[in-house]
């Protein structure tokens, strides 16, 4: 979706259609609004249920259902507000979204596969930044197949109908987890609230919070929600990703929008945990000759208030360091030269300038940089203990019998790196045994992971480092063509080269 842009002339404005849908408002009685074809009552929810077409899901574990598209246009409606918080304007049907937002979205969008943080890859930063480079690749690839018309639309190349349908698939992941995010943006702007964390399914389901080997979140759909945010008002959004062709959108939002039901209440350890304000899947159309198109449907939130509901309860210094690591990877991934300025001081930023996507100043606190090896070990030890946790029972151990082995089963997955990895130094290797007599004293606890974190001190090196980061942040300017990750990324488009003086990098 970076492109070459048509510059705008100051009438033009148009952009890409962006459609949110609202539940219709209740009928008075269930005499008011029968059923219609394609959907089943239920007494648990407050809206009819999309009936499957099989009681038995398809192969893959996709259900397909009746009459998508009716099912859409009998409950919900289009709505020019949100319908939460300040219920602001969605600032029309179109937006033209600019090439740093869209920039920003590919990289907050995440891989996708919630395998990847690992102790080992936390231990070898070239590695990570290794994957990051491949990762910022693969999404020039995709975003070099789509351009913007006279209409500041953007909309997939001519060639693209002759692009192979294998790798649509992954074009079509990855616009969807951009399209997605902006959504989200305009949602919760629309809204009145701000985002503070951004979490993909990578980050947030190494944060969920337990004590027996079972310690992640399986929703009844068996699927991870794609995006939790928790915006600075300590509120939460979950957000599910579809994309394809438009002709399919209505039963690909479908299939979303019971992936999105019956979700837990949700918030941070420590805090009350409460239903997601919103809800929503959002669906990107890719299709030859026609412009993205993009649509968010918010459905009623529907909790599980039952004696022991579900619970999806982040740790937050888990959750915001991964962040902080995964902005380092892809910061060294996208900067053409990067010096360390050995005398700045902690609240500085490191700046460099990229070639990637059109060309960008980019920037981190100089504190991130330098807390890094740190910050990687201890993250490396939580996930180490995780990593134990899930792979091995202790039930049937007896003290302290189950505390040596915890702590010989995390020092050898810590001792699993290459040459690249970073050497577990001897003082290094009194602090991991020291840390994990600590760590090893809760096991069995209700909330073992996040006295883990505790231990680790991982929540006050993250309140820390994000508070000099927002304080450092004041002292840079913020506007259309600067922006900020919520990992603490700063992002500028630096103006575009003469076509004589930048004839190679021509798209």
């Amino acid at each position: 979706m970076v492109a070459k842009s048509v510059p705008p002339s100051p009438s033009a404005l148009n952009g890409n259609a962006f459609e949110f849908f609202v539940p219709k408002p209740p009928p008075k009685s269930k005499h008011d609004s029968p059923a219609s074809p394609g959907e089943v009552e239920t007494e648990q929810s407050s809206m009819p249920k999309p009936a499957p077409v099989s009681a038995v899901p398809a192969k893959g574990g996709k259900s397909k259902y009746l009459k998508p598209a009716k099912f859409i246009k009998s409950h919900f409606i289009p709505t020019k507000h949100a319908n939460f918080g300040s219920k602001g304007n969605l600032g029309g049907a179109k937006h033209v979204i600019r090439d740093l937002q869209v920039t920003r979205a590919a990289l907050e969008c995440g891989y996708g596969p919630r395998s990847k943080w690992s102790a080992s890859l936390a231990l070898k930063p070239h590695e990570a930044t290794g994957l990051a480079r491949y990762l910022i690749a693969r999404i020039e690839m995709v975003v070099s197949c789509i351009e913007v018309n006279s209409k500041n639309a953007r909309l997939p190349r001519t060639f693209y109908k002759r692009v192979e349908p294998s790798e649509k698939v992954a074009m079509s992941f990855i616009l969807g987890g951009i399209g997605t995010y902006l959504a989200a943006r305009l949602w919760l702007t629309a809204g009145g609230q701000s985002v503070d964390a951004f979490l993909h399914a990578g980050i947030y389901s190494k944060a969920v919070n337990g004590a027996e080997p079972e310690v992640t979140f399986s929703p009844s759909s068996g699927k991870w929600p794609d995006y939790v945010v928790a915006t600075k008002s300590g509120h939460w959004h979950v957000f599910e990703s579809k994309a394809g062709t438009r002709v399919n959108r209505w039963a690909r939002v479908v299939e979303g929008l019971v992936q999105l039901s019956n979700l837990p209440v949700i918030g941070w350890t420590g805090s009350t945990l409460t239903p997601a304000v919103s809800c929503v899947c959002v669906h990107t159309s890719v299709d030859s000759d026609q412009a993205l198109h993009v649509t968010a449907v918010d459905p009623p939130g529907e909790v599980d208030d039952g004696e022991n509901p579900k619970k999806l309860e982040l740790i937050p210094g888990v959750c915001k360091l991964l962040l902080l690591i995964e902005t380092l990877d892809q910061y060294r991934a996208l900067a053409d030269n990067l010096i360390l300025q050995e005398d700045a001081a902690p609240r500085e930023w490191s700046m460099a300038t990229s070639s990637r996507f059109g060309g960008l100043r980019i920037g981190v606190l100089i504190d991130y940089l330098r807390r890094e090896s740190e910050v990687r070990w201890r993250l490396a030890v939580y996930l180490a203990v995780r990593e134990v946790l899930e792979d091995e029972s202790f039930g049937d151990l007896q003290q302290p019998e189950a505390h040596r082995r915890l702590a010989q089963r995390v020092k050898l997955r810590l001792s699993d790196r290459d040459k690249q990895g970073q050497a577990m130094t001897g003082r290094r290797v009194l602090w991991i045994d020291t840390v994990l007599v600590r760590i090893a004293r809760d096991l069995g606890t209700a909330d073992f992971l996040h006295r883990c974190s505790k231990h680790l001190k991982l929540e006050a090196i993250a309140r820390h480092l994000i508070r000099d980061s927002e304080q450092a942040a004041l002292t840079l300017t913020q506007g259309t063509q600067q922006l900020f990750t919520s990992g603490g990324m700063y992002l500028a488009q630096l103006a575009p080269m003469s076509p004589e003086a930048n004839t190679e990098g021509k798209r």
